[in-house]
Protein backbone atom coordinates (compact mmCIF):
# COMPACT_ATOMS: atom_id res chain seq x y z
CA UNK A 1 0.00 0.00 0.00
CA UNK A 2 0.96 3.15 -0.95
CA UNK A 3 2.53 5.65 1.57
CA UNK A 4 -1.06 7.57 2.83
CA UNK A 5 -1.27 11.83 2.26
CA UNK A 6 -2.80 13.87 4.90
CA UNK A 7 -6.63 13.70 4.52
CA UNK A 8 -8.04 17.18 3.10
CA UNK A 9 -10.85 18.59 5.02
CA UNK A 10 -14.06 16.18 5.42
CA UNK A 11 -12.32 13.15 3.97
CA UNK A 12 -11.11 9.89 5.06
CA UNK A 13 -7.98 8.02 3.76
CA UNK A 14 -7.59 4.05 4.46
CA UNK A 15 -5.23 3.73 7.12
CA UNK A 16 -4.83 -0.03 7.80
CA UNK A 17 -6.46 -2.84 5.90
CA UNK A 18 -6.44 -6.15 8.58
CA UNK A 19 -8.07 -9.56 8.33
CA UNK A 20 -10.74 -9.96 11.41
CA UNK A 21 -10.97 -13.24 13.04
CA UNK A 22 -13.76 -14.91 10.34
CA UNK A 23 -12.56 -15.93 7.38
CA UNK A 24 -14.68 -14.47 5.03
CA UNK A 25 -14.66 -10.94 6.43
CA UNK A 26 -12.10 -7.91 7.09
CA UNK A 27 -11.56 -4.69 8.40
CA UNK A 28 -11.13 -1.23 6.93
CA UNK A 29 -9.78 1.20 9.38
CA UNK A 30 -10.87 5.20 8.49
CA UNK A 31 -8.58 7.69 10.00
CA UNK A 32 -9.49 11.30 9.60
CA UNK A 33 -7.97 14.85 10.08
CA UNK A 34 -8.25 16.37 13.82
CA UNK A 35 -11.22 18.07 14.36
CA UNK A 36 -9.19 21.44 14.02
CA UNK A 37 -8.93 20.58 10.31
CA UNK A 38 -12.44 19.60 9.40
CA UNK A 39 -15.88 21.44 9.53
CA UNK A 40 -17.67 18.10 9.90
CA UNK A 41 -17.90 16.06 13.05
CA UNK A 42 -16.82 12.23 12.97
CA UNK A 43 -20.02 10.82 13.53
CA UNK A 44 -21.68 13.24 10.51
CA UNK A 45 -19.11 11.86 8.05
CA UNK A 46 -19.75 8.30 9.47
CA UNK A 47 -23.27 8.94 8.90
CA UNK A 48 -22.89 10.36 5.66
CA UNK A 49 -20.77 7.57 3.67
CA UNK A 50 -22.91 4.75 4.84
CA UNK A 51 -25.43 5.10 2.41
CA UNK A 52 -22.78 5.11 -0.21
CA UNK A 53 -20.73 2.37 1.24
CA UNK A 54 -23.75 0.05 1.74
CA UNK A 55 -25.22 0.38 -1.69
CA UNK A 56 -21.74 -0.67 -3.35
CA UNK A 57 -22.07 -3.81 -0.66
CA UNK A 58 -25.20 -5.04 -1.83
CA UNK A 59 -24.27 -4.41 -5.52
CA UNK A 60 -21.53 -7.04 -4.93
CA UNK A 61 -23.59 -9.15 -2.40
CA UNK A 62 -21.69 -8.28 0.48
CA UNK A 63 -22.55 -6.99 3.86
CA UNK A 64 -21.00 -4.45 5.08
CA UNK A 65 -20.95 -2.09 8.77
CA UNK A 66 -19.74 1.46 9.01
CA UNK A 67 -18.81 1.27 12.73
CA UNK A 68 -17.91 4.22 15.17
CA UNK A 69 -15.37 4.07 18.00
CA UNK A 70 -18.03 4.16 20.90
CA UNK A 71 -17.44 7.02 23.18
CA UNK A 72 -17.77 5.05 26.30
CA UNK A 73 -17.89 1.24 26.99
CA UNK A 74 -17.54 -1.56 24.16
CA UNK A 75 -20.89 -2.47 23.15
CA UNK A 76 -22.04 -4.85 19.83
CA UNK A 77 -23.91 -1.99 19.21
CA UNK A 78 -25.93 0.72 19.88
CA UNK A 79 -29.78 -1.43 19.65
CA UNK A 80 -29.43 -4.54 20.42
CA UNK A 81 -32.34 -7.49 20.67
CA UNK A 82 -31.66 -10.51 22.56
CA UNK A 83 -33.89 -13.18 21.51
CA UNK A 84 -34.80 -16.69 23.98
CA UNK A 85 -36.48 -18.94 23.59
CA UNK A 86 -36.97 -22.92 24.30
CA UNK A 87 -35.92 -23.90 20.67
CA UNK A 88 -32.92 -22.17 19.01
CA UNK A 89 -34.34 -23.09 15.51
CA UNK A 90 -37.73 -21.03 16.23
CA UNK A 91 -35.50 -18.35 17.65
CA UNK A 92 -33.71 -17.82 14.86
CA UNK A 93 -37.43 -17.22 13.18
CA UNK A 94 -38.58 -15.10 15.84
CA UNK A 95 -35.34 -13.05 15.41
CA UNK A 96 -36.47 -12.83 11.77
CA UNK A 97 -39.51 -11.12 12.66
CA UNK A 98 -38.12 -9.24 15.23
CA UNK A 99 -35.42 -7.54 12.44
CA UNK A 100 -38.16 -7.41 9.71
CA UNK A 101 -39.68 -4.63 12.25
CA UNK A 102 -36.21 -2.94 12.70
CA UNK A 103 -36.41 -2.54 8.78
CA UNK A 104 -39.57 -0.97 8.91
CA UNK A 105 -38.58 1.61 11.19
CA UNK A 106 -37.22 5.00 9.91
CA UNK A 107 -33.98 5.88 11.31
CA UNK A 108 -33.00 2.75 12.12
CA UNK A 109 -30.10 1.40 9.78
CA UNK A 110 -26.80 -0.98 10.01
CA UNK A 111 -29.15 -3.90 10.74
CA UNK A 112 -27.84 -7.14 11.34
CA UNK A 113 -28.35 -10.45 12.95
CA UNK A 114 -26.04 -13.42 14.36
CA UNK A 115 -28.56 -15.72 11.80
CA UNK A 116 -26.00 -17.75 9.44
CA UNK A 117 -26.59 -18.17 6.12
CA UNK A 118 -27.02 -21.45 4.71
CA UNK A 119 -23.61 -22.69 3.42
CA UNK A 120 -22.70 -26.28 1.38
CA UNK A 121 -19.65 -28.45 3.11
CA UNK A 122 -17.57 -30.73 1.59
CA UNK A 123 -16.35 -33.58 3.64
CA UNK A 124 -14.01 -35.14 1.43
CA UNK A 125 -13.03 -39.54 2.41
CA UNK A 126 -10.26 -40.66 1.30
CA UNK A 127 -10.85 -44.17 -1.19
CA UNK A 128 -8.41 -46.36 0.38
CA UNK A 129 -8.36 -49.21 -1.53
CA UNK A 130 -7.86 -47.18 -4.55
CA UNK A 131 -5.31 -44.98 -2.66
CA UNK A 132 -3.43 -48.74 -1.80
CA UNK A 133 -3.43 -50.04 -5.37
CA UNK A 134 -1.85 -46.78 -6.79
CA UNK A 135 0.86 -46.88 -3.76
CA UNK A 136 -0.11 -43.52 -2.58
CA UNK A 137 -0.57 -43.25 1.21
CA UNK A 138 -3.45 -41.11 2.20
CA UNK A 139 -0.63 -38.76 4.01
CA UNK A 140 0.27 -37.57 0.18
CA UNK A 141 -3.31 -37.35 -0.67
CA UNK A 142 -4.08 -34.94 2.32
CA UNK A 143 -0.89 -32.47 1.50
CA UNK A 144 -1.80 -32.18 -2.01
CA UNK A 145 -5.38 -30.78 -1.12
CA UNK A 146 -3.83 -29.01 1.73
CA UNK A 147 -1.30 -27.20 -0.57
CA UNK A 148 -4.39 -26.54 -3.30
CA UNK A 149 -6.51 -25.16 -0.30
CA UNK A 150 -3.79 -22.94 1.78
CA UNK A 151 -0.76 -23.30 0.46
CA UNK A 152 2.79 -24.80 1.12
CA UNK A 153 6.41 -23.61 1.52
CA UNK A 154 8.32 -25.60 -0.98
CA UNK A 155 11.62 -24.12 -1.15
CA UNK A 156 12.93 -20.69 -0.06
CA UNK A 157 15.00 -18.41 -1.94
CA UNK A 158 18.04 -16.46 -0.56
CA UNK A 159 18.49 -13.27 -1.98
CA UNK A 160 21.45 -11.04 -1.73
CA UNK A 161 19.67 -7.84 -0.43
CA UNK A 162 16.93 -9.97 1.86
CA UNK A 163 17.98 -10.32 5.47
CA UNK A 164 15.67 -13.15 5.76
CA UNK A 165 15.15 -16.43 3.62
CA UNK A 166 11.98 -16.07 0.98
CA UNK A 167 9.79 -18.85 0.83
CA UNK A 168 8.43 -19.94 -2.68
CA UNK A 169 4.75 -20.81 -1.55
CA UNK A 170 2.59 -22.85 -3.82
CA UNK A 171 -0.84 -22.76 -3.93
CA UNK A 172 -3.79 -22.83 -6.43
CA UNK A 173 -5.46 -19.57 -7.18
CA UNK A 174 -8.06 -17.87 -5.23
CA UNK A 175 -10.66 -17.93 -8.21
CA UNK A 176 -9.88 -21.97 -8.03
CA UNK A 177 -10.02 -21.99 -4.54
CA UNK A 178 -13.43 -21.95 -4.56
CA UNK A 179 -14.46 -24.46 -7.03
CA UNK A 180 -14.61 -28.65 -5.68
CA UNK A 181 -13.80 -29.46 -9.50
CA UNK A 182 -10.60 -27.53 -9.66
CA UNK A 183 -9.40 -28.94 -6.28
CA UNK A 184 -9.72 -32.25 -7.20
CA UNK A 185 -7.94 -31.74 -10.56
CA UNK A 186 -4.70 -31.77 -8.93
CA UNK A 187 -2.68 -34.99 -8.95
CA UNK A 188 -0.44 -37.50 -6.81
CA UNK A 189 2.50 -39.22 -8.04
CA UNK A 190 1.76 -42.95 -7.96
CA UNK A 191 4.01 -45.79 -6.78
CA UNK A 192 5.01 -46.51 -10.53
CA UNK A 193 5.21 -42.95 -11.10
CA UNK A 194 2.15 -42.17 -12.80
CA UNK A 195 0.13 -39.09 -11.89
CA UNK A 196 -3.21 -39.62 -10.17
CA UNK A 197 -6.05 -37.53 -10.26
CA UNK A 198 -7.45 -36.62 -6.77
CA UNK A 199 -10.72 -37.36 -8.08
CA UNK A 200 -10.31 -41.18 -8.28
CA UNK A 201 -8.61 -41.06 -4.92
CA UNK A 202 -11.31 -39.15 -2.72
CA UNK A 203 -15.29 -39.56 -2.49
CA UNK A 204 -17.17 -36.23 -2.19
CA UNK A 205 -20.24 -35.96 0.53
CA UNK A 206 -21.90 -32.83 0.28
CA UNK A 207 -23.12 -31.71 3.54
CA UNK A 208 -24.36 -28.60 5.41
CA UNK A 209 -21.97 -26.57 7.10
CA UNK A 210 -22.78 -26.09 11.18
CA UNK A 211 -23.86 -22.58 12.28
CA UNK A 212 -22.93 -21.24 14.80
CA UNK A 213 -24.97 -21.10 18.79
CA UNK A 214 -24.66 -18.40 20.21
CA UNK A 215 -24.73 -17.76 24.37
CA UNK A 216 -24.89 -15.09 26.96
CA UNK A 217 -24.91 -16.07 30.43
CA UNK A 218 -25.34 -20.26 29.36
CA UNK A 219 -28.06 -19.63 27.43
CA UNK A 220 -28.57 -19.73 24.06
CA UNK A 221 -29.72 -15.94 22.43
CA UNK A 222 -30.11 -14.71 18.92
CA UNK A 223 -29.11 -11.50 18.98
CA UNK A 224 -30.52 -8.36 16.25
CA UNK A 225 -28.36 -4.95 16.17
CA UNK A 226 -28.97 -1.78 14.77
CA UNK A 227 -27.95 1.83 14.71
CA UNK A 228 -30.10 4.86 14.88
CA UNK A 229 -29.89 7.58 12.27
CA UNK A 230 -31.48 10.74 11.23
CA UNK A 231 -33.73 12.49 13.41
CA UNK A 232 -33.75 9.94 16.51
CA UNK A 233 -30.12 10.26 16.46
CA UNK A 234 -30.47 8.45 20.21
CA UNK A 235 -30.62 4.62 21.11
CA UNK A 236 -33.27 5.12 23.56
CA UNK A 237 -35.13 6.93 20.72
CA UNK A 238 -34.93 4.05 18.41
CA UNK A 239 -35.65 1.58 21.21
CA UNK A 240 -39.40 3.12 21.69
CA UNK A 241 -40.39 4.04 18.42
CA UNK A 242 -40.10 -0.27 17.83
CA UNK A 243 -40.61 -1.31 20.86
CA UNK A 244 -44.50 -0.78 20.29
CA UNK A 245 -44.69 -3.40 17.27
CA UNK A 246 -42.78 -6.16 19.36
CA UNK A 247 -43.90 -5.87 22.53
CA UNK A 248 -46.75 -8.95 22.75
CA UNK A 249 -46.21 -9.67 19.18
CA UNK A 250 -48.41 -12.43 18.26
CA UNK A 251 -46.14 -15.32 16.81
CA UNK A 252 -46.57 -18.31 15.15
CA UNK A 253 -44.61 -20.53 16.93
CA UNK A 254 -47.21 -19.91 19.49
CA UNK A 255 -47.53 -17.30 21.97
CA UNK A 256 -46.74 -14.01 22.22
CA UNK A 257 -43.39 -11.99 22.55
CA UNK A 258 -42.63 -11.17 25.94
CA UNK A 259 -40.00 -8.39 26.81
CA UNK A 260 -38.03 -7.71 29.57
CA UNK A 261 -35.07 -4.74 29.93
CA UNK A 262 -32.92 -5.32 33.17
CA UNK A 263 -32.70 -9.08 33.19
CA UNK A 264 -32.83 -12.23 31.09
CA UNK A 265 -36.35 -13.46 31.38
CA UNK A 266 -36.35 -15.33 34.57
CA UNK A 267 -37.90 -19.17 32.19
CA UNK A 268 -36.36 -18.59 29.17
CA UNK A 269 -37.83 -22.27 28.27
CA UNK A 270 -41.55 -20.95 29.08
CA UNK A 271 -41.80 -18.95 25.61
CA UNK A 272 -39.89 -16.65 23.68
CA UNK A 273 -39.21 -13.46 25.10
CA UNK A 274 -37.03 -10.41 24.18
CA UNK A 275 -34.59 -8.41 25.84
CA UNK A 276 -33.05 -4.78 25.03
CA UNK A 277 -29.52 -4.39 25.20
CA UNK A 278 -27.20 -1.78 24.05
CA UNK A 279 -25.91 1.10 25.27
CA UNK A 280 -28.81 2.18 26.95
CA UNK A 281 -27.87 -0.69 29.11
CA UNK A 282 -24.53 0.16 29.82
CA UNK A 283 -25.60 3.58 30.94
CA UNK A 284 -28.18 2.61 33.37
CA UNK A 285 -25.75 0.17 34.98
CA UNK A 286 -23.36 3.01 34.62
CA UNK A 287 -25.76 5.51 36.40
CA UNK A 288 -26.98 2.48 39.15
CA UNK A 289 -23.33 1.49 40.42
CA UNK A 290 -22.58 5.43 40.90
CA UNK A 291 -25.95 6.27 42.79
CA UNK A 292 -25.88 3.48 45.35
CA UNK A 293 -22.68 4.50 47.24
CA UNK A 294 -23.98 8.17 46.99
CA UNK A 295 -26.75 7.26 48.78
CA UNK A 296 -24.85 5.64 51.40
CA UNK A 297 -22.47 8.07 51.86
Amino acid sequence: MPAPRRPSTSTAWCGSITCAPAPRSATCRSIWSTSHDRDRKSHDIAQGIRPAVEAIARKHGADVKVVEVPPGPPVMSPIVAEIYGPDYDAQIQVAKVVRKVFEQTEGIVAIDDTVEDDAQRFVLRVLQNKAAVAGIAQKDIVAAMKMGLSGENVTPIHGSGAKYEIPVRITLPPERQSQIEELLKLTVRGASGNRVPLSELVEVMPSAREKTIYHKDLLPVVFVVATPAAKIDSPLYGLFSMRGDLKDKPLEQGGTLAETFISQPSDPYAGFSLKWDGEWQVTYETFRDMASPMRSG
